[in-house]
């Protein structure tokens, strides 16, 4: 069995380790030394001894006789001293107002958004902000600098979704919602317009006028005609209520044209306390042109309303479990979708495994985080007024691996800065430690409120129509808690790849941070199976808290490029320089939705038809991708399918050697 390790000087906590190390051998008696020097010369050892010391020189080194492994060459360039952009967040005592939060609230942004916000067919690129900085966004020339244009708008509090928004007289805007949650601001101010006029480099941000805002704070902005009336509806999701999480806050879908005919009461009803939704997105998945409400929920499940020609009710759809990383579950127990509750923080879709359906893929807090939960030992959070303060007290619970009873997570001394009155019934800790939870939970001064989560792990979830397969990601997209979702083939090899925006580092004081993710692209094999990249293949190295992820292509070279922003730290740019050049496509759609959001495009090849892509208004984690799509070409393409908002299908013939095209609702093309 080989031994390896490596010396460094320092890299301890203020400590060093001795230069000497030392390897145990066992009862082998043929042992081999290396060294690889860093010259990349190398010293070899023959017949070592065990019980023996070996002093090496560099100075006696040759070179190796084995050629160095040749390295990849990496997919992204990193751009991110280019762009100069840090992510402003003021800090903000999250538990001066709820002491037992398990984690801040106050550092979940920011998002990000691709979107041609002037009109000039060029797209910006958005940046959210925290409280005290301001929305910027840039602009890349055909020469490849970037000019930014800039706002002397100070935000008073975090900015949280961005979703593009068409407005009546055809001017582009984006929308942007605030947190609302270190300073709780009234409706009408909650909900941004950002605009910008062509050729200036001032962005105007104002209220939006018309939009009923929940009285709550808001994260995911989603936006789509789910309707079909040809006028984009809104959909803002409640993400918390300050100083009372976990309750479920209001979230509110907003119709075109005010109250829609086709909303009932119903609907409105449960949208009051659906949850805390902390990702939102619009997606065909029945592939009828009307797209479905699918929203990832904290202490929740992943919730899905399914629109039968724009009447939106609840569906819990059966759920198989794989776990051979592919779709073949046949045999497989069969669960509700609504049993898997979980942290979720984002969801996006893709069509994963090639059938044209919309798979969908949901961000967790990953299997390395301290936390374990599963259906039999769920993790539970109990709440309410438990002390008779009148605020929302918190009790964190778990089963210990070495007991099968419930027990409270939180020691008796964090507990007892909440609730001091546990600090008289449990005079000692040794008796707090001993008695289960429920024996005295029901004792408090309230009966508590319960929410649950059953899994932690970042899933995918493949269409099949009437049930969907549940597929726990690889390994190292567990590692850290996930965010922002990003789809795109960034290798042109015909099957779609994912990105996670990974880390959280604003643990409650004693928890340690959560940061073993570098950002992950994973390499799909175009039948639902992933495969991680490691940084050396991707060449993405992203180490602080990242949040929102878009793709675009800002260089117009057909290969999908890459912005993730970062919580208090830079915001990162890459650019995929070795990927194979795909085609880029553009839909223009009617008047009230112009960039034809809620579209699947398709390319068709001599012997078979690529993977489904869909156009997104709100995407993964509080962020927008482009309206340009990539969609590679492995083998010249022969034509492309598009399926419009409300179901209208067309085919259209392409030439082999294009790599770009326009196509218009009214089926005429530009090629180019």
């Amino acid at each position: 069995m080989d031994q390896s390790q490596e010396i460094i000087a320092g890299g301890r906590y203020l400590s060093a380790d001795d230069s000497a190390r030392t390897f145990a051998t066992g009862s082998a008696t043929n042992l081999k030394i290396e060294v690889t020097w860093r010259s990349g010369l190398q010293t070899v050892v023959t017949n070592a001894l065990p019980n023996h010391r070996y002093e090496l020189a560099e100075v006696d080194a040759h070179a190796s006789k084995s050629p160095p492994k040749s390295q990849p060459r990496p997919i992204f360039t990193g751009l991110t001293a280019r762009l100069r952009h840090t992510h402003q967040d003021q800090l903000f005592d999250d538990f001066a107002r709820q002491p037992l939060l398990p984690k801040q609230l106050s550092s979940l942004g920011p998002g990000i958004a691709w979107f041609d916000l002037d009109g000039d067919n060029q797209e910006e690129l958005v940046i959210g902000t925290g409280r005290g900085g301001s929305i910027q966004a840039c602009r890349f020339t055909s020469n490849g600098e970037i000019q930014w244009l800039y706002s002397d708008w100070k935000a008073p509090d975090d900015v949280t979704g961005f979703t593009a928004w068409v407005r009546p007289d055809g001017k582009p805007v984006l929308l942007a919602a605030l947190a609302s949650y270190e300073v709780v601001r009234s409706n009408t101010s909650s909900l941004l317009v950002i605009s910008s006029v062509l050729g200036s480099t001032n962005l105007s941000i104002t209220p939006s006028v018309g939009i009923t805002v929940p009285p709550s704070s808001i994260g995911p902005l989603a936006a789509a005609d789910f309707n079909n009336d040809g006028q984009l509806d809104l959909f803002l999701g409640g993400r918390l209520l300050a100083g009372n999480y976990p309750r479920a806050p209001t979230s509110r879908l907003h119709a075109s044209g005010g109250n829609s005919p086709n909303q009932n009461s119903r609907l409105e009803s449960i949208l009051q306390s659906i949850g805390m939704v902390s990702g939102a997105l619009w997606s065909d998945l029945k592939g009828d042109g009307f797209p479905d409400l699918v929203l990832a929920c904290e202490w929740g499940p992943i919730r899905i309303f399914r629109n039968s020609a724009g009447i939106l009710e609840p569906w819990d759809p059966p759920i198989r479990k794989s776990p051979n990383g592919h779709g073949s579950s046949r045999g497989d127990q069969t669960e509700a979708l609504s049993s898997l509750t979980g942290w979720w923080t984002s969801v996006g879709a893709g069509d994963f495994d090639g059938d044209g359906r919309m798979d969908l893929v949901a961000g967790n807090w990953g299997l390395n985080t301290g936390y374990t939960a599963s259906k039999d030992r769920p993790l539970r959070l109990y709440f309410g007024d438990l002390s008779g303060s009148g605020a929302t007290d918190l009790i964190e619970s778990y089963y210990p691996r070495e007991l099968s009873t419930e027990m409270p997570r939180r020691s008796l001394a964090a507990l007892g800065q909440g609730m001091p009155a546990l600090t008289e019934r449990f005079p000692i800790h040794a008796l707090f430690s001993t008695t289960p939870l429920p024996q005295w939970i029901t004792a408090l001064h309230a009966k508590p409120q319960m929410v649950g989560a059953t899994t932690l792990a970042t899933t995918l979830f493949l269409n099949r129509g009437d049930d969907f397969v549940a597929i726990e990601l690889p390994n190292s997209a567990q590692f850290s808690p996930a965010f922002g979702i990003a789809t795109a083939d960034i290798d042109g090899d015909g099957n779609e790849d994912l990105f996670l925006a990974q880390n959280f580092f604003a643990t409650r004081p004693e928890w340690p941070r959560n940061d073993a993710g570098r950002g992950l692209w994973l390499r799909g094999d175009g039948q639902g199976g992933f495969k991680s990249m490691s940084a050396l293949e991707s060449g993405v190295r992203i180490y602080g808290e990242q949040r929102g992820a878009a793709i675009g292509d800002f260089d117009r070279d057909g290969r999908p490029d890459l912005a993730v922003p970062q919580n208090g730290g830079p915001t990162t740019l890459w650019r995929n320089t070795a990927g194979s050049p795909g085609l880029r496509v553009r839909l223009v759609g009617p008047e009230g939705n112009p960039n034809a959001w809620g579209s699947v495009v398709r390319l068709k090849f001599a012997s078979k038809t690529g993977p489904a892509r869909e156009l997104h208004a709100g995407h993964g984690y509080w962020s927008q991708n482009s309206a340009w799509q990539i969609l590679s070409k492995p083998s010249p393409p022969v034509g492309l399918e598009v399926r419009w908002p409300g179901g209208k299908t067309a085919s259209h013939p392409l030439p082999p050697m294009a790599h770009e095209v326009i196509v218009n609702i009214d089926g005429s093309l530009q090629l180019r």
